[in-house]
């Protein structure tokens, strides 16, 4: 941010460096004349600047986003990239602008940093810390036959409660909760990240996801707004996942398992189950929102489930 301020206080490069940083539909004629303080006092306290990303590389696409490494001020990064398109162009600016000073004003072991983004430009962006041990699920095939593999499981399960506890606790549904939104990092924490970007994505991007609807939310399917409980239920069918290693629903197509989820049947109970870790499951995917458990009941059973000590503090 330093770097940014100190850009725009530059005389000489002002209009230079305004030309790069503010969208084409925006006319600078004289930019000489701009106050410098005006300009520094307009940008948001997690502006990173285009010029400020290096040896960036890209490695990952989807629907609505394009996503990279780079480095940032000489640290190892991720660069979240949403693709506007020319019907929805105003609509998803203002999403990027609403999550990105949502996200950045957090601060937790088990969520994701994000250092700033760039609101900017034909495909704004957001920066985030990298997770070198990547999505959970290949966290876990690398733990698969290790001693206390299943008990790891569990851990990691666990650690993304308290991540999704925090953000319930702060008013935040994450929207898109999968177990490709559950990160690793370098120390083997488990970190939620993306969450609200779900609001970027339209029914057509939604279908380009060959697997999207394992963890669709029965209310959702009619339409109806995601709430906390719409959490709780994906998070359910995330548990699914971490501890088969498999999809939620097999290899059904997405139309099949939509027609299940919309009649209220869920998966059957997977043999690496046990009663009452299934029954936690259940509890989690009622199809009544009103009916499922809350995130500080998730948390305790987990951790119970984890064989975290009672005073134990992670």
């Amino acid at each position: 941010m330093q770097q940014v301020l100190d850009v725009l206080r530059a005389p000489i490069k002002i209009r230079r460096e305004l030309e790069q940083l503010w969208p084409e539909d925006i006319s600078i004629h004289h930019a000489e004349e701009i106050d410098p303080a005006e300009v520094v006092e307009s940008i948001p306290e997690w502006f990173i600047g285009p010029n400020e990303l290096e040896n960036e590389v890209p490695f990952a696409s989807g629907g609505f986003s394009e996503v990279s490494r780079a480095q940032w001020l000489n640290t190892d990064v991720v660069v979240k990239r949403i693709t506007m398109s020319s019907s929805n162009n105003e609509k998803r600016r203002n999403l990027f602008l609403n999550e990105v000073a949502l996200w950045f004003g957090l601060n937790h072991s088990y969520v994701m940093k994000l250092f700033g983004g760039c609101h900017v430009g034909k495909k704004p962006f957001f920066v985030c810390e990298e997770a070198e041990n990547g999505s959970l699920i290949k966290y876990l095939e690398k733990l698969q036959g290790t001693t206390g593999s299943m008990g790891g499981v569990w851990l990691k399960l666990y650690e993304a409660s308290l991540g999704l506890e925090y953000l319930h606790a702060r008013g935040i549904i994450h929207r898109d909760l999968k177990c490709d939104n559950i990160l690793v990092d370098t120390d083997g924490r488990a970190k939620l990240t993306d969450f609200g970007l779900g609001s970027f994505a339209s029914a057509e991007d939604r279908g380009d996801v060959s697997d999207a609807a394992h963890w669709v939310v029965p209310e959702c399917l009619d339409g109806k707004q995601a709430t906390f409980a719409s959490d709780i239920f994906s998070f359910g069918m995330c548990i699914i996942q971490a501890v088969t290693g498999k999809r939620p629903w097999g290899n059904l197509d997405n139309m099949l398992v939509e027609r299940r989820v919309q009649n209220g049947e869920l998966p059957q109970k997977p043999p690496a189950f046990s009663n009452s870790e299934w029954e936690l499951v259940l509890s989690m995917c009622k199809l009544k929102p009103s009916e499922r458990l809350n995130i500080l009941v998730v948390v305790q059973r987990l951790k119970e489930f984890a064989s975290v000590p009672e005073a134990a503090s992670i």
